[in-house]
């Protein structure tokens, strides 16, 4: 599905979910659950969920971005993993384990 939402800078950003609304949220639970998404927003989302409320269109837009933030950032970290290689903070030279 496609989603399109425009940013706290106003820009329109637009992507692809895998997800329908309904297995979004649960996705989000999820992430939530295991520490993988820490916003209060998302608690706010999830929360109105839980007590019975429908989210608007423009809500589960945000709930599909924070899911989707949340696999780019684990995708970013398998990476890395499997490269070994990490990036120094304010740099953009690569560094190795052990160097």
């Amino acid at each position: 599905m496609r989603v399109t939402i425009t940013d706290k800078q106003g820009r329109v950003v637009s992507f692809d979910s895998p997800y329908s609304d309904e297995e979004v949220v649960s996705v989000l639970r999820g992430l939530v659950g295991r520490g993988r998404v820490m916003s209060s927003f998302a608690d706010d989302l999830l929360r109105q969920t839980e007590g019975g409320r429908r989210l608007s269109r423009a809500q589960l837009n945000w709930v599909h971005k924070l899911v989707h933030d949340a696999e780019a950032r684990a995708r970013d970290r398998v990476a890395t993993e499997i490269t070994g290689q990490t990036r120094k903070p304010g740099s953009h030279k690569w560094s190795h384990p052990g160097t």
